[in-house]
């Protein structure tokens, strides 16, 4: 056997080898054989010794690093005896080496990881709000410092401890319970939670890890914050009361307005409906002389002027109080501005100025915008410009952008050549009853056309702006949206008024029941419908117009809505929940301002609604309307002649009784034709030819004719049998 051979034997096998040759020897010895085989037997067991020792050295290797295994296993990252056994140059050497090595690494991340848990558990500690992680089993795995200091514990004492090992039947123990039991991963709410004898409340956090076998909860104090809200709540509620009371204070402020606007415009129109209605009536008697007719025309004039600065007085109320709103509708734009220029063409002439209207191509010319606030305030501006304008002219000029699909903006301006504004009154003309130097000096108007036009136009959602230069002149223009419709949706113009002379023959005798507390306006109606041949009856409140509705039974009632004892809503109502009711025209009669009433007014059943003042032709175009009324006007080629009017003479009265007969010769000769037209009202309807004869004369003042015809009765009755 070779050394090299030997040298790679294991222990098991040299002693197995040396067994052999010392076998081998004794029978050698015995048989007598050389000393050569004990010389060898020699050196293996010397062999055997050396590696003996290098097995006990590697065992002494292994055991070291055995021993470092287990130390790590312990956390004890210790590196003793494997110092020398790095110098050696085989798989020891390398492996206490890789040893060496591992266990630096170790005491690093070790040192790393204590740090981070340091600064965590620092974190942790110094967050406010609580921090707790739990099993899914429902037992604490660890608390922060937070969480242990409000329950007057250690951390420790949480470790794992049941979750309500505190109180079990808390909201917060309830709460964690249920979410461990859901199948949610997170979860938020909020929890009053007592603390230290107080109530808190808490912003709590939960998340699930570690696939759903614990959770983290988070805790935040929000005590603070709730409190907050809670005295917010009660600002807010506060507030709200204010805001409530405010706002009622500013609704019965602005309700306050409108019972203003409604008794100014009741006080302030009655009357004036009285005056033009009268001025009116007395414009259409035909023996009026040129003098007499002259006064009346300068108090109807004068009327009117007087109830154009009382409903700009209205309007601004109405503005003030929140009571105008847009009224749009379709209407032919062009006429209205041909209208305008037709209205101040002879004003102009009259005043030696040009008056020049131009428009662009592109205007359209059917649109849909409040046409009654436009047309106020081009007439405002017009008024002005003209009335401050001695030399050159005044021009209007439309002009139009380009459209945007159905909408259209439009540019109107006027312009002057006039004494012109100051800058510093510029500011001020917008404002209510203020006005320029030169206004002051005219001493004309109240200053609230401009203000109401601004007004006006702003709810055409535009803006009014003006131009001027002291001596050269003003321009003030306005642009609005309006929207483009087709000719189709325009309604037809009006027919030109006429005037009405009478009744048409062959109708029927018409019964009118006008109702008002002022005496005054049913004087007016009495004796204007009176006049073309009406039966006409008077009440002077709803509940005497119900009782006189139900014994006469009129075809058609004037009803004033304001009136003592009942007013014209309730009457209204009464009369139009019977069946009878709804046959009978029922015409609302206000000097209502407020575009509101009307809706009130007809929900209340009225048919139509007219506003006072009115014009004797509003009447006369709402009664055909509404019964069917047919007259005859002054324009008609069949006037009223003698194959018309009935013919008077002694025999038409010979159904009257001679009572009556003397009753009517007294009245024709006092010239009392309200007592006429009584004794009129009593003649069956079966006459209709002398009730239509005696009509015609009392509304031409031709009381002469009936004295002439009643004469010869009157006469023979006076002689002595």
């Amino acid at each position: 056997m070779k050394t090299e051979a030997l040298e790679t034997l294991t222990k098991q096998e040299l002693i197995r080898c040396i067994q052999a040759l010392k076998q081998t020897g004794h029978d050698s010895k015995q048989s007598g054989c050389s000393h050569a085989a004990y010389e060898r037997i020699a050196d293996l067991e010397q062999q055997l010794q050396q590696k003996n020792h290098q097995l006990a050295n590697y065992i002494r290797q292994i055991e070291t690093l055995t021993a470092a295994v287990a130390a790590v296993e312990e956390g004890q990252f210790t590196t003793q005896g494997l110092q020398a056994m790095g110098d050696r140059p085989d798989e020891l050497g390398e492996l206490a080496r890789c040893f060496q090595q591992m266990i630096g690494n170790l005491k690093s991340r070790e040192q790393q990881l204590a740090e981070a848990k340091e600064q965590l558990a620092a974190v942790l500690n110094a967050v406010p709000g609580t921090i707790a992680w739990i099993s899914a089993t429902g037992h604490y795995i660890g608390v922060n410092r937070h969480l242990a200091d409000i329950v007057n514990l250690d951390p420790q004492d949480f470790e794992g401890k049941e979750l309500g090992f505190l109180n079990s039947s808390s909201d917060f123990t309830q709460f964690i319970n249920a979410f461990l039991r859901s199948p949610a991963t997170s979860l938020t709410t909020e929890l009053p939670i007592p603390v230290r004898g107080q109530l808190c409340h808490y912003m709590l956090v939960a998340q699930k890890y570690h696939q759903g076998q614990a959770m983290v909860l988070v805790g935040i104090d929000i005590t603070e914050k709730q409190q907050y809200f809670n005295h917010l709540e009660q600002r807010v509620a506060e507030r709200t009361l204010e805001l409530a009371i405010e706002k009622e204070r500013a609704e019965v402020a602005n309700q306050a307005k409108s019972t203003f606007i409604a008794n100014m415009s009741h006080e302030l129109r009655s009357p004036l409906n009285a005056i033009l209605g009268f001025a009116q009536l007395m414009m259409r008697s035909p023996h009026l002389d040129p003098e007499q007719l002259e006064n009346v025309t300068i108090i109807n004039r004068s009327g009117e002027h007087l109830l154009n600065l009382i409903n700009h007085v209205l309007d601004l109320s109405k503005i003030e109080a929140g009571k105008t709103a847009l009224a749009p509708k379709n209407f032919d734009l062009h006429r209205l501005l041909d209208d305008l220029e037709d209205m101040f063409h002879l004003r102009a002439e009259s005043q030696n100025l040009q008056l020049i209207c131009d428009r662009s191509p592109q205007v359209p010319r059917y649109i849909r915008t409040d046409e009654v606030k436009l047309r106020q305030v081009l007439i405002n501006l017009l008024n002005n410009a003209i009335k401050f304008t001695k030399i050159g002219g005044v021009s209007v000029q439309i002009e139009s952008e380009p459209a945007l699909g159905e909408t259209q903006a439009i540019t109107f301006s006027v312009s002057d050549t006039g004494v012109g504004i100051a800058q510093e009154d510029l500011t001020q003309i917008f404002e209510a009853f203020g006005q320029t130097q030169a206004g002051q000096e005219y001493q004309e108007g109240t200053g609230l056309g401009l203000p109401i036009s601004q007004k006006f136009v702003q709810l055409m959602q535009g803006n009014i702006e003006v131009e001027s230069q002291i001596g050269v002149g003003s321009r003030f223009y306005f642009t609005i949206p309006v929207e483009v419709v087709d000719r189709q949706s325009i309604p037809e113009s009006r027919t030109p008024q006429r005037r009405v002379l009478t009744l048409a023959p062959n109708q029927p005798q018409y019964r009118i029941l006008v109702v008002d507390d002022q005496e005054s306006n049913r004087r007016l109606l009495r004796k204007l419908l009176a006049s073309l041949g009406f039966d006409v009856e008077e009440a002077e409140n709803g509940q005497a117009a119900i009782a006189q509705w139900q014994a006469w039974q009129p075809h058609l009632i004037w009803m004033d809505m304001r009136m003592p004892v009942m007013d014209g809503y309730e009457a209204t109502r009464r009369i139009k929940s019977t069946t009878q009711g709804q046959a009978t025209a029922i015409i609302a009669l206000t000097a209502s301002v407020l575009e509101e009433e009307k809706t009130v007014v007809l929900s209340a059943g009225c048919d139509d609604f007219i506003r006072k003042p009115f014009l004797e032709d509003t009447i006369f175009e709402t009664m055909a309307k509404h019964l069917g009324v047919e007259y005859l006007y002054a324009d008609t080629q069949e006037t009223p002649n003698d194959t018309l009017i009935p013919p008077l003479i002694p025999e038409t009265f010979a159904a009257m009784p001679i009572l009556w007969q003397t009753q009517l010769y007294q009245a024709a000769t006092d010239c009392d034709d309200e007592h006429l037209r009584q004794l009129i009202a009593d003649i069956p309807s079966s006459q209709s030819d002398l009730i239509h004869a005696l009509t015609h004369r009392v509304n031409n003042y031709r009381m002469d004719e009936i004295c002439e015809a009643l004469q010869a009765t009157i006469t023979a009755c006076s002689e002595p049998i």
